[in-house]
């Protein structure tokens, strides 16, 4: 897929077909970062625009990994997205169910966050637990 699927819709002005082609097809797109602290003083720069994993989850068909395998592919691929941030109540667990597998190859290479609804120990950790299922990792790199 060349193009991202007419399911997915992005809420950002994307650049248009005239300055795509006059960039060179080699060239990544770089999105402005910011700074973001960790409590292990690890140093991380995120890019400004996030993967909207929602839309995942408002695919018409269950059978629709494959739109999200390329949703996914063309955001890191094309558009050089590294942000993807995904929670539980976002179709009751369909966009993690298909952002995991689809975010596979890219793992290393991301940062993945996860959000929970809980404001209890316990019920965060079953969220934080049921999340590393759903999206297919041993790891988030927040969990808010």
């Amino acid at each position: 897929a060349d193009s991202l699927p007419e399911q997915i819709h992005c809420r950002y002005e994307l650049p248009s077909n005239e300055t795509m082609n006059e960039t060179n097809k080699n060239e990544k797109i770089q999105y402005p970062q910011r700074p973001f602290g960790t409590r292990n003083n690890r140093k991380v720069k995120l890019p400004i625009l996030g993967f909207p994993s929602v839309a995942l989850a408002r695919l018409p068909f269950s059978t629709d990994q494959a739109t999200a395998d390329a949703a996914v592919r063309h955001a890191v691929e094309e558009l050089g997205l590294r942000y993807f941030d995904v929670a539980p109540e976002y179709g009751d667990g369909v966009a993690q169910e298909r952002l995991g597998p689809a975010l596979k190859p890219y793992r290393n290479d991301v940062f993945l966050a996860a959000k929970t609804m809980y404001r209890d120990a316990s019920g965060a950790l079953a969220d934080f637990e049921n999340s590393l299922r759903a999206l297919q990792t041993d790891r988030l790199d927040l969990y808010q």
